[in-house]
């Protein structure tokens, strides 16, 4: 079965402390790594929301 959805990607500075900023407000952190395109976390509002924040690679130059 084939399954649809969305996930919204927000540039951050520090993925790092806004999940801990998630973490003391209610959130939850679901999956904290880094990927070829840079530190990303996603997190889950108290609400159960799924969102991803990341600090994009350096492009080197």
């Amino acid at each position: 079965m084939l399954s649809t959805g969305w996930m919204v990607y927000l540039a951050v500075t520090d993925p790092d402390g806004v999940a801990d900023e998630a973490r003391r407000l209610g959130g939850r952190v679901l999956v904290p790594g880094e990927v070829v395109t840079g530190r990303v976390c996603a997190l889950a509002d108290p609400a159960g929301a799924v969102f991803t924040v990341v600090r994009p690679a350096s492009s080197g130059g």
